[in-house]
């Protein structure tokens, strides 16, 4: 069987979501792939509901199982493809189970990716099915385009025409609900540490870092549940891994000299979050963040000189690429909130002008030493 894409499907007691995802996984026009099915420790019976419904494609190794002895999470879930990925794959997608994707979808990601040699992942248009509708219009009718900031988040910008017209739009994050990438560039994509949540960031800003391109293709789209998992469901557990790894990306990706510049914002935003919901569970989840961090900050602290040693763009222009907004009022009902996400934006606009010049002087006083 010639495979060209494997498939990582991960499974944690979400039997809500793994027929749909499989069936429209199975029904896609591109049939030039394998799914690795990977179960860390259900108590749901959704492992043994895939094994008996899917009989014939595990029989034919369309669908591969994995079965973990111990649940080790997002990072430790989608690195497992070093070991079970087929030989022949050229493509590794990571797909959450709680979507369900166009039929179309990997036929075109995987045309996409072989357009540019510099091209390293692709990823497509992303309907979270809550607000669907909501999305639909914002980024189909109004051409809004999905772009970073520097602390990681994301926010919604104009598309240029250019964009419009090509069906595609280059960006500085992927999410990995719908993640395809080249196999043969990169071993294991998330350190093991960074256990859930925020992972995605990491690997797409490593990449970055290394000047190759992540594209986003429009004329193709999944339906996700939007972050069911995390969002609906909040935890203690939960929060503390994402400001973990939030604070984390910060260290590994920006030298101190930077760190120190952006800290005034970094605390605005820091502070900005405990607002949104459930303020006093965020700020215990800062506050064992940061515990964490002060205790690992030797791991954290070598793999920041593991990037800084394989970076092949300027810090400058890594930022360049980055949006000028802080947060997005698109999700904001209330007119005094979005007043204020106004204000907090413009804020954000003039200082974040004033140190891509100080960065811009900064990287051209190192380039005339080195010289």
């Amino acid at each position: 069987m010639k495979i060209m894409v494997s498939i990582i499907l991960l499974n944690y007691n979400w039997k809500q979501f793994n027929n749909d995802c499989i069936d429209s996984i199975l029904a896609q026009n591109y049939q030039d792939f394998e799914i690795i099915f990977v179960d860390q420790c259900s108590t749901d019976w959704s492992l043994d509901e895939v094994e008996n419904i899917y009989q014939k494609e595990i029989k034919s190794w369309k669908i591969k199982i994995v079965k973990n002895t111990e649940n080790n999470w997002f990072t430790g879930w989608n690195n497992l493809w070093v070991k079970h990925a087929d030989k022949n794959s050229k493509y590794i997608c990571l797909l959450n189970n709680d979507t369900i994707v166009h039929k179309d979808r990997l036929e075109k990601m995987v045309q996409s990716i072989k357009k540019d040699s510099q091209l390293w992942a692709v990823s497509c248009l992303i309907l979270n099915k809550w607000f669907e509708e909501k999305e639909k219009n914002q980024i189909l009718i109004k051409h809004k385009k999905c772009v970073s900031t520097i602390f990681w988040e994301s926010v919604y910008e104009n598309m240029t025409q250019t964009e419009i017209e090509s069906k595609f739009y280059y960006t500085t994050t992927l999410s990995w609900c719908c993640f395809l990438y080249k196999k043969d560039i990169i071993t294991e994509p998330f350190p093991q540490y960074y256990f859930a949540y925020a992972e995605d960031l990491y690997l797409s800003r490593f990449i970055v870092s290394k000047w190759y391109k992540l594209w986003v293709c429009l004329d193709t789209y999944i339906n996700h549940y939007g972050s069911w998992s995390f969002w609906t469901k909040p935890s203690k557990l939960k929060l503390f891994h994402w400001n973990k790894n939030q604070i984390i990306n910060f260290l590994v990706f920006y030298p101190l000299f930077y760190r120190i510049l952006l800290f005034p914002l970094f605390i605005i935003k820091e502070i900005g979050h405990l607002f949104m919901w459930v303020p006093l569970m965020r700020l215990n989840a800062k506050i064992k963040a940061l515990w964490w961090i002060f205790h690992n900050y030797g791991i954290i602290s070598f793999q920041s000189n593991l990037i800084k040693k394989n970076k092949i763009i300027s810090t400058y222009n890594f930022f360049n690429q980055l949006s000028l907004k802080l947060s997005d009022e698109f999700w904001v009902n209330n007119k005094i909130l979005k007043l204020l996400v106004r204000i907090w934006n413009i804020f954000f606009y003039i200082y974040w002008l004033i140190l891509k010049i100080i960065f811009y002087i900064f990287d051209g006083i190192k380039i005339l030493i080195s010289k």
